[in-house]
């Protein structure tokens, strides 16, 4: 069983220490009903371009390793705690070693930050407005 989806503990209170919160993988299960197992899959459909979802099949049967960095952004994202913390992800998979040549960076066989950024905002979103609002009041995460 994949525990980047395991239940939640319940509503978010102010008084809970960071180890209390759930993670945005927790989150997204729970929002969308999905199985642990089902987490990465779901969520690399949902954030990758359209050329990149279309030749999928084809990238990891010749290549089985292109999509290694993506793997990384989303396990990085997974164990998010804090919309704000978004950002440095966004930086580690930008310049992940592996994250370069015309394939990626042209053709946009890759994930997409901008739609992971809107799927990760809109989950903290729906269970906490006011965090997300101040990150954005402070000049976080606007893009």
């Amino acid at each position: 069983m994949n525990a980047t989806c395991s239940r939640s503990p319940g509503p978010i209170s102010h008084r809970h220490t960071m180890r209390d919160l759930p993670t945005f993988a927790q989150r997204y299960c729970q929002k969308n009903n999905l199985s642990p197992d089902d987490f990465q899959r779901v969520v690399m459909a949902r954030g990758l371009y359209l050329p990149a979802r279309l030749l999928r099949p084809v990238i990891d049967y010749m290549w089985p390793r292109h999509f290694d960095a993506d793997r990384d952004f989303i396990q990085g994202i997974a164990q998010l705690r804090h919309w704000h913390e978004f950002q440095w992800e966004a930086n580690e998979f930008t310049w992940h070693p592996s994250n370069k040549g015309p394939a990626r960076r042209v053709f946009r066989l890759r994930l997409s930050v901008r739609r992971l950024r809107r799927l990760v905002r809109n989950t903290f979103e729906q269970a906490d407005p006011a965090s997300v609002r101040r990150s954005e009041a402070r000049g976080e995460l606007t893009k």
